[in-house]
């Protein structure tokens, strides 16, 4: 639970313009805005990470700065003005998430404009929210799209949810089946990153 607040951070970086992997990777900030307030809030609290705020503060803070505004959500809201924010400067530019197969890497962490690249090959497959995009690429240059996924998160389990925007063909990735791509909804549709490397030149 005290390293949760990473990947806020390099997956949903300040002035991206949208979140990363799965179901509802295609809203904007202010759209999650509500959720990141509440939930980095409380994960502040609890591991006193003054970067965890800093990331709430550049994302949801933009939009949502009062706790009256959370509506539901603010039974998951908790007081952090006993806290400073303290931006990640000296955190590396790139993470790897071994264990879900996550990878982001970025020119600048705190600043912007900024490139991010970002690829999955994770354990988890395509199962519930997760999609069937196996060693998947996406490239955002300057709060732009340039390589994303395409479709879009209407209603988990619609016609246009299960038939294209959970597949293989709305990502960047390679098929070997005449296009048909990953199974849908399924766990061992899955794979591995065997190594990470980076270095800060």
């Amino acid at each position: 639970y005290k390293n949760q607040y990473l990947y806020g951070i390099y997956n949903f970086p300040k002035d991206s313009n949208v979140n990363s992997w799965g179901d509802g990777g295609n809203v904007g900030q202010s759209s999650l805005a509500q959720y990141i307030a509440t939930g980095a809030s409380r994960s502040a609290k609890f591991t006193k990470q003054p970067e965890l705020l800093w990331w709430r503060n550049q994302t949801a803070g933009k939009f949502y700065n009062n706790v009256s505004q959370f509506g539901f959500d603010a039974i998951f809201y908790m007081d952090t003005d006993d806290m400073e924010d303290r931006a990640p400067i000296d955190y590396p530019r790139d993470h790897c998430f071994i264990d879900n197969g996550l990878t982001s890497m970025h020119s600048d962490l705190v600043n912007t404009p900024r490139t991010s690249l970002y690829f999955r090959s994770g354990m988890y497959g395509s199962f519930n929210h997760t999609q069937s995009d196996i060693n998947a690429f996406m490239i955002e240059v300057g709060g732009e799209e340039i390589a994303w996924k395409s479709g879009y998160y209407d209603t988990y389990g619609s016609t246009h949810h299960q038939n294209f925007s959970k597949t293989t063909p709305a990502h960047n990735t390679i098929t070997v089946d005449n296009g048909i791509g990953q199974p849908i909804n399924q766990f061992d549709a899955d794979g591995r990153i065997t190594m990470f490397l980076t270095n800060t030149d």
